[in-house]
């Protein structure tokens, strides 16, 4: 990758924010979608000769399991088992057992296994676990797979495929029945940066994350927009009318000294002007985040942070901006990640994390963004522009998260044809960026968030915004 120097002029100028209609359409995933996906599952365990995948879900650990089945586990743990041939079992506790008639999106067999259902409820059932496990097909010398939510690396362990995360009620039985050294983690098969199933999405998986991610982006610049010095951060989140979809990772707004709290929810703190304020929401296959100061200009910034516009928002959004624009199809992530590490080095600061990570219906699935990485960008990744400034000495970052998707001809005309008012949604984005904000994306970048891009250094001053001149 040529390294192109930055000569567009970074202002601080009007930019009025862009206000697409809600959607009035909610995509949904065909039954045939679910059926595709267990025939790649079953693909992926012949090449790791696995007799039988076992996935484990729980209420924050259930994209493995929402992704292979349409079921997301609610208050009890649930248990997948997907064997090489035949039909699946899902194992549910008494709460689960009604849901998943709702739910589930595969023909599968469904055992209400009481060990699964929380404490005081019924919890007798007629069989022990075991006897459950053997009822799903495990058998002994069987060579099995479990998936939760982590796989590990060599560096980490000597052994990193024998360690396994889910609880060890459930790995103990299956090594019991299996044979110890039968059991494996096969997380990879779903979450690996380069062969990951969750990874490359189809056509209707990226216009269910177009509507979250709209939803999400309104909700946010609503709250932004609705903002007043006197309000408590509870009576903030009000503004932004959560719409009951199912969240990624629960709502963040902090404000003040509160900020440095990382993933803090939102509490009963009073906000006044000059304070610095975080906020992120996040459902299902999208997540937007912005951090900015409750102020109407520069005066009102503390002393501190006086230049914070010149010293940290223009070099961000610089870093941001390459970022977008190199995004490409067999691009390179390692390069990638080269390319924003030497605009972070040239300004003096560093990112908390990666320069930007894959999502899907939880938050972070993993990143193909890291130094020497050798991954390439693939059309069908679901990503966020998750960059977090490290910052020291008393001063407060800022960030614009938003989720986008990278798709070739083939899947945007399916997109077109199939979503055409999600399509022009995108495509109205893609001339916002370009028009206002000077941001050129490829034609395979697709930005799935309203406002896509906007860093508004003064929350306060609704149209005032960072761009090119």
């Amino acid at each position: 990758m040529n390294h192109i120097p930055m000569t567009r002029k970074i202002i601080l100028s009007e930019v009025e924010p862009q206000r697409l209609p809600s959607p009035t359409e909610v995509p949904s995933l065909p039954r045939e979608v679910y059926a595709s996906r267990l025939a790649s599952i079953r693909q992926r365990m012949r090449e790791k000769s696995l007799d039988s995948l076992v996935i484990y879900g729980d209420r924050e650990h259930f994209a493995n399991m929402a992704f292979a089945s349409g079921y997301d586990p609610r208050f009890e743990e649930a248990l997948l088992v997907i064997p090489s041939q035949g039909e699946p079992t899902l194992m549910v506790g008494n709460e689960g057992l009604g849901y998943s008639k709702a739910t589930l999106k595969v023909d599968c067999e469904v055992l209400l296994v009481q060990l699964f259902s929380l404490l005081g409820q019924p919890r007798g059932g007629t069989e022990d676990f075991m006897s459950f496990m053997r009822t799903s097909g495990i058998k002994r010398g069987m060579r099995v797979g479990t998936a939760g939510w982590k796989y590990f690396e060599k560096s980490e362990f000597d052994d990193p495929g024998r360690q396994i995360e889910i609880p060890s009620f459930i790995v103990d039985a299956l090594r019991q029945i299996a044979g110890l050294g039968n059991v494996i983690n096969a997380n990879d098969i779903f979450m690996h940066p380069e062969y990951g199933l969750r990874v490359v999405n189809d056509f209707h998986q990226i216009a269910y994350s177009e509507y979250a991610a709209t939803i999400a982006s309104q909700a946010i610049h609503e709250m932004i927009e609705g903002l007043e010095p006197g309000m408590t951060e509870y009576e903030a989140v009000r503004l932004m009318k959560l719409s009951g979809l199912p969240h990624s990772f629960h709502p963040v707004l902090m404000s003040g000294e509160r900020t440095d709290h990382g993933l803090a929810s939102p509490s009963s703190r009073v906000i006044e002007v000059g304070d610095p304020l975080l906020a992120g929401l996040g459902f299902w296959g999208s997540a937007v985040c912005r951090a900015a100061y409750l102020v109407q200009d520069s005066s009102e910034l503390p002393t501190l942070d006086v230049d914070y516009v010149k010293n940290l928002c223009f070099p961000y959004f610089e870093m941001m901006t390459k970022w977008y624009e190199v995004l490409a199809i067999d691009a390179a992530a390692g390069e990638i990640f080269e390319e924003v590490s030497r605009i972070t080095n040239m300004y003096g600061f560093k990112l908390a994390l990666t320069p930007g990570h894959l999502t899907h219906l939880d938050e972070w699935v993993n990143t193909p963004f890291f130094e020497g990485s050798s991954f390439k960008i693939k059309s069908g990744m679901l990503l966020q522009s998750d960059f977090i400034p490290v910052v020291e000495n008393g001063h407060f970052g800022v960030n614009v998260e938003d989720t986008l998707a990278i798709a070739n001809e083939e899947t945007r005309c399916e997109l077109q044809k199939r979503y055409p008012e999600t399509y022009r949604r995108i495509m109205m984005r893609k001339d916002f960026m370009a028009d206002t904000l000077g941001i050129n994306l490829r034609s395979e970048v697709l930005p799935l968030c309203d406002n896509q891009a906007l860093l508004r250094p003064y929350l306060l001053s609704h149209s005032t915004g960072v761009r090119f001149k």
